[in-house]
C-alpha cells in the first residue's frame, strides 16, 4: 500500500498534552502554604502576648515589692523614734511616703498599753500603676516609770567602812537639765530595820530622811518593781545582753544615747567600764577603781563598792529579796564614794530602758 504523500507517520501532532499533577493540586499547595503562615503569624502573635505578660507581671512584682520594703522600713522607723502608739508619722523615700501609725487596743495597767502599730505605703510605677502595701505589728507602750525611791535601796541592808564619801539623797540635777529638776530629796538609804551600819566615823547617809527603815513585807511592796519579769529579762529589750555581746564602748555612743544593759550573772566592773543608762545586774555586782556610772543599776545579788566609785542617779540592790530569796547584805568599804541622787539621770535611764514601744515578738503581719 502507498502512503499519501505528506502523512505524518509519527502521528506526533495529534499527541495529548502530558499532565504534571494531579488535577487542582497546585490550589491545595497555595492553601497549605497560607494556613501555615496564619499558624505562624498566631504562634508570632501568642508568643508576643505571652511575653508582655510576663513583662507586666515582672513590673507588678517589682511595683509590689518597692511597696513592701518601704512600709517595712516605715513600720520600724516608727518603733525606733515614737515614744508612744498616738503619734502619726510620714517618713519620706526614694519609692514615696509611707503614713505610720497607732492604733490603741487596751489599756493592761502599770502604765502599759497596747498598740496596733500599722504603716502602708504606696509605689507609682514608671510604667503606670499603684502598688500599695500595709504592714503592721503589735506594740507594748511602756512609760518607764522606774521610781528613785533613795540613792541606795538595799532590801537585805548595807554595811559602809569609815565615815568618808557621800550617800545622798539631795538632787544634784542642774536646773533646765531636764523636765523633772530638781525634783523633792529622797532617802538617802532605804533599808529594813537596823539595815543601815556603819563602822567608824559619822554617819554618811543624808536625804529626807537620811535613812528611811521599813519592815520587809512593807518594803517589798514599797519597792514595787517587777523584778521576777526584769530579772528573767521578760519585755526587755536591751541594747547590750552579757553575755554574748560586748561591753559598750561608750565614747563611741552619741551624749543622748542612754542604753540598757542586762548582765545575766555576776559582774566585776572597774573604771574603763564607766558608762550610763539602766544597768541591770541579775548576780552579784563588784565595782572596784574609779568606776562611775549615771543612771540606774539595779541588782539581783550583793553589791560591794570597793575604790572611789561614783554613781550619780539612783541604786537599787539585794533585789532578789522580792523573790523570796535570802540575799547578803550590800557592803561598801573604806574610799571615797560617790551615791548621788540625780532625777534627770534617772529619768534619761528609765524612758530609754523601759519606757517607749517595744515590738510583741511573733506578731507582725501584712494587711490583704
Amino acid at each position: 500500500m502507498q502512503l499519501s504523500a505528506g502523512m505524518n507517520t509519527s502521528r506526533k501532532g495529534c499527541q495529548p498534552p502530558i499532565e504534571t499533577g494531579r488535577k487542582g493540586e497546585g490550589g491545595f499547595a497555595l492553601l497549605t502554604v497560607l494556613l501555615t503562615l496564619v499558624a505562624m503569624t498566631a504562634l508570632a502573635a501568642a508568643g508576643f502576648a505571652l511575653s508582655d505578660s510576663d513583662y507586666r507581671v515582672s513590673q507588678n512584682h517589682r511595683s509590689s515589692l518597692q511597696a513592701f520594703l518601704a512600709s517595712n522600713a516605715g513600720l520600724y522607723d516608727y518603733m525606733g523614734t515614737v515614744y508612744n502608739g498616738d503619734t502619726l508619722r510620714t517618713y519620706g523615700f526614694p519609692t514615696g511616703d509611707v503614713r505610720a501609725a497607732g492604733r490603741k487596743l487596751i489599756d493592761i495597767g502599770d502604765g502599759r498599753v497596747v498598740y496596733e502599730v500599722a504603716a502602708r505605703a504606696s509605689y507609682d510605677a514608671p510604667e503606670g500603676g499603684t502598688a500599695t502595701r500595709t504592714v503592721s505589728t503589735l506594740a507594748i507602750y511602756s512609760d518607764g516609770d522606774i521610781d528613785a525611791l533613795a540613792a541606795i535601796s538595799a532590801l537585805p541592808g548595807l554595811d559602809k567602812d569609815g565615815g568618808s564619801g557621800t550617800i545622798s539623797g539631795y538632787d544634784s540635777a542642774d536646773e533646765d537639765d531636764c523636765e523633772l529638776a530638781v525634783a523633792a530629796p529622797i532617802p538617802g538609804v532605804l533599808v529594813p530595820p537596823g539595815g543601815y551600819t556603819q563602822n567608824g566615823g559619822s554617819p554618811v547617809p543624808e536625804g529626807n530622811p537620811a535613812q528611811k527603815e521599813l519592815e520587809e513585807s512593807a518594803l517589798i511592796d514599797y519597792i514595787d518593781i517587777p523584778w521576777q519579769e526584769i530579772s528573767s529579762g521578760q519585755g526587755l529589750y536591751p541594747d547590750v545582753r552579757i553575755p554574748g555581746d560586748a561591753w559598750p564602748d561608750f565614747n563611741q555612743l552619741p551624749s543622748e544615747s542612754w542604753p540598757l544593759v542586762f548582765v545575766d550573772g555576776s559582774s566585776a566592773l572597774n573604771a574603763t567600764d564607766s558608762g550610763r543608762g539602766t544597768l541591770i545586774v541579775t548576780g552579784d555586782l563588784t565595782m572596784s577603781g574609779s568606776f562611775n556610772w549615771d543612771g540606774l543599776i539595779l541588782v539581783g545579788g550583793v553589791m560591794t563598792s570597793n575604790g572611789n566609785n561614783n554613781v550619780q542617779g539612783a541604786v537599787l540592790t539585794g533585789l532578789d529579796v522580792l523573790l523570796g530569796e535570802d540575799v547578803a547584805e550590800t557592803h561598801i568599804a573604806h574610799g571615797t564614794k560617790t551615791f548621788q541622787y540625780n532625777s534627770c539621770n534617772v529619768l534619761r535611764a528609765s524612758e530609754q530602758g523601759f519606757g517607749g514601744l517595744h515590738e510583741v515578738p511573733g506578731t507582725w503581719s501584712e494587711r490583704l
